[in-house]
């Protein structure tokens, strides 16, 4: 008996609030610390809070690891990002982060346009 395919493991993460102001960057609470398999792929979910000028509609988000020495070594990105806005600047964020190709700590970050990566929390990968 052999197996066709096989599952990628997942598991959901839910993160804290994330408030977006035009004045400065994003600011994030929480230092969150998670661990997981370089074989998994994690869907983490948060909301996100958006200043009323912001063009929500022109607003990219990306979600990734990086190395803690050097901000623009994004090691990771995200495979899918989904984001529901409501009529309040409210956003749903849902993201699934494909897993890397090597063990160690990263930084999980958020970078929406515009504005400057933040950190959300440290992803230990085992």
């Amino acid at each position: 008996m052999s197996t066709i395919g096989a599952l990628t493991p997942s598991r959901e993460i839910d993160l804290p609030s994330v408030e977006l102001s035009e004045l400065g960057p994003v600011v994030a609470s929480g230092q969150n610390v998670f661990k997981a398999n370089v074989s998994e792929v994690i869907n983490f979910n948060f909301t996100v809070s958006l200043a009323e000028s912001i063009d929500i509609n022109s607003t990219a988000v990306t979600l990734g690891t990086m190395r803690k020495a050097n901000a623009a070594d994004v090691l990771v990105q995200s495979s899918s990002v989904v984001v529901v806005f409501d009529k309040d600047n409210h956003a749903s964020v849902s993201v699934a982060l494909d897993a890397p190709s090597t063990k160690g700590r990263f930084d999980l970050v958020i970078k929406f346009s515009g504005h400057n990566h933040v950190r959300l929390g440290k992803l230990i990968y085992e």
